[in-house]
């Protein structure tokens, strides 16, 4: 779903946008979560969303079609809208913590993120 360049997905959206995307991980099959750290303008930060399999359930499909997707000034506007809502590491958690008690995608993504802090020595 995400670095496929015949078809770009979610994180090639936000690197059209300005992000440089740092870690990228899905937790689900065919619906789920994804979760990003990425670097905007020197700051670190987290993005999250959910995915589905079809233009129903996933914003994405739902947006842009085949060729939306090859064209940058369109991929670059669906993924400054997940810029505009970035979380800091306490506030990624934070959202997590709620939803992990009935979603285990959302168990498994706070697990990641604390796995990957904003702030390890490696990012400076």
């Amino acid at each position: 779903m995400d670095e496929n360049d015949e078809y770009p997905g979610y994180s090639a959206a936000l690197k059209a946008a300005g992000a440089e995307v740092l870690l990228w991980q899905e937790f689900g099959s065919y619906q789920g979560r994804w979760v990003a750290k990425i670097r905007l303008g020197g700051k670190l930060a987290w993005v999250s969303d959910y995915y589905g399999s079809c233009s129903v359930c996933d914003a994405l499909e739902a947006e842009l079609g085949y060729e939306d997707r090859h064209n940058p000034a369109k991929l670059a506007a669906f993924g400054k809208q997940y810029l505009e809502n970035l979380l800091s590491q306490s506030e990624m958690e934070e959202k997590f913590i709620e939803s992990a008690e009935w979603s285990l995608e959302d168990e498994k993504a706070l697990e990641f993120v604390r796995e990957h802090r904003i702030g390890t020595e490696e990012e400076r």
